[in-house]
Parts: C-alpha cells; structure tokens; sequence
C-alpha cells in the first residue's frame, strides 16, 4: 500500500492552512498516520493525554460516562476536524471517550510536537482557541436545548445539522447522513432514550420526510426539514406537531397553490394545536378527578 502523502493530508485539514510552508515540512515529519476500524476505540476517558488526533477519513464519536453510569453522548467528528484538543490545552486527562464510527484513518500530533507549534504560531494557537470555543458553545446550546425543546425538534435539529454538515446530496434534494448512527447514539445525542427516536423516525418514514438505508438516515427534502429545525423559538409543547408539519410543507406544495401553501400550513398546524389543547384539559380534568379520589 502507498503511504499517504503528509503534507497533502495536513493541508486538508483547516486547523493547519495557515502553516507556512517550512511549519508544515516540520510537521509532516513528526506526526504519525493510524487506521482504525469501525467501533475501535481511541482513547478512554481518565487516559492520560498525550496526543492531538485529527480526522482524515471516517467518523469517530465522543462519549462522556456520567455520574449515573450513562454515556452522554457529546461529539460527532468526520474529516478535516480534531480530537482531544480540550486536553491538550489544559493538560488534564481525557474527558470523554472517543470510538470510530466508520473505518476511520486519524493523524496523530504528539503533545510535545503540538505544544512547540503553538508557541511559534499565534496564529495557530488562536484557531485552536476559537475552535475550542465553538465547540463548547454548541455543547452549552444542545445541552439547554434539553430543557427548552420538545424531543421532535432536538432529533430533527440534529438530523438537520448533521445532513448539512456531513451529507452527501442524492435525487430530488435528498440528503443522505454518510454516518452510521444507531438509535441509542441519536437519543444519547439529544438527551432521549432508543425508544423515543425509534418511534420518531418510524412516524416520519411513515410519513415520507426520511427513509433509512443500511443503518443510514436519509432525508428526503432537506430544505422542509430545515424549516422546523432552524426555528429553535417555537414552544416546546408544539415541537412535534410542528416539526411533522413542516418537513410536510413541500408534500403540500403539490396539492394547493403555491402563493397559499404555507398559509395554509399554517391553519392545518392551528388545527393540530387546538385539537391537541383539548386533549391537554381533558387529561387534566381526569388528573384532577384521580387526585380527588386518593385525597378523600
């Protein structure tokens, strides 16, 4: 097998652009390139960090154990991005756990290399700052999500972000998701459990917004999927109402005139809403009627 040509690998990677060109002859000498199979795992969270790894091919998540004994799942990462930066700045031991999702071929920058690199490059040393920063904004803004979305918007937000951020475009603005997510990750991503997402994507395949390939998620209009999840305001108790009714804006599309379509829309959604508030106080007044039985 032909090695693998450093520098080209290096120069597709955003974090290091910016070298000149004696910084990257320097680096390619020093790093080293590993291949991983699907479900290997990279490092455990306690490890002691002694390494930066960045992504060339494939996939690879990052996991968190709790205090509970649950694995949050924190990151998805595919090519061109870094891992275990966190622990490169501050020193501290690994934070999370890191397993290939997909046969995956990683670079691997040793702590002392990375280290001299920062300190001759400022520039460099902001980059990974801004990126670390990024980073842990987007964790704080899932992790609010988890209180302040319904569990539909979360998994479409998800979907969505992901299909933008990794998809590979097919027929009639299908969008597939190239990573192989199972149910567990997907709920462990938004804050749910396997049973939630599985009922989730089973409704909207039913309703033709995805379909699910070899463990793959396709969307099948990423623009009406967009819609919903790009709308992070709307009240969480409408979340998943909404999120069904907008994936089906384009499907509706077909069917009435395409000055009223969302207007229309929009009444249907007015509709759901009204009808799912009377459930709301009928389900209540029920409440009300058990409790009064168990106080008397």
């Amino acid at each position: 097998m032909q090695p693998p040509d450093k520098a080209q690998l290096l120069l597709e990677v955003p974090l290091f652009r910016q070298l000149d060109a004696q910084a990257l002859a320097l680096l390619q000498n020093m790093i080293r390139v590993r291949r991983y199979r699907a479900r290997r795992i990279v490092y455990n969270q306690g490890d002691a960090s002694d390494a930066l790894f960045v992504v060339v091919s494939g996939y690879v998540k990052s996991g968190r154990l709790g205090t509970i004994g649950r694995v949050q799942l924190t990151t998805v990462c595919g090519p061109g991005e870094i891992v275990g930066e966190m622990s490169l700045l501050d020193g501290g031991r690994r934070g999370s756990t890191v397993t290939v999702l997909e046969d995956a071929e990683l670079l691997v920058i040793s702590r002392e290399v990375m280290s001299r690199l920062l300190e001759s490059s400022p520039m460099l040393a902001r980059t990974l700052l801004q990126l670390t920063a990024r980073r842990f904004r987007s964790l704080t803004d899932r992790f609010d999500s988890v209180s302040s979305m319904a569990v539909s918007e979360r998994l479409a937000g998800a979907l969505y972000a992901l299909a933008k951020k990794y998809g590979r475009a097919g027929a009639a603005n299908e969008v597939a998701i190239p990573i192989r997510l199972s149910q567990q990750d997907l709920g462990s991503l938004i804050g749910t459990s396997r049973e939630t997402v599985n009922k989730m994507l089973r409704s909207w395949a039913d309703r033709r917004l995805i379909r699910q390939d070899a463990g793959r998620v396709i969307i099948c209009n990423l623009d009406a999927f967009g819609r919903f999840s790009e709308d992070g305001s709307r009240s969480a108790s409408d979340g998943q109402d909404e999120a069904e009714l907008a994936c089906q804006t384009r499907d509706t599309a077909t069917t009435l005139p395409e000055s009223g379509t969302w207007e229309r829309a929009k009444e249907v959604h007015e509709e759901i809403r009204t009808t799912r508030g009377a459930d709301d106080d009928q389900r209540w007044r029920e409440h009300g009627r058990a409790s009064g039985r168990r106080g008397g």
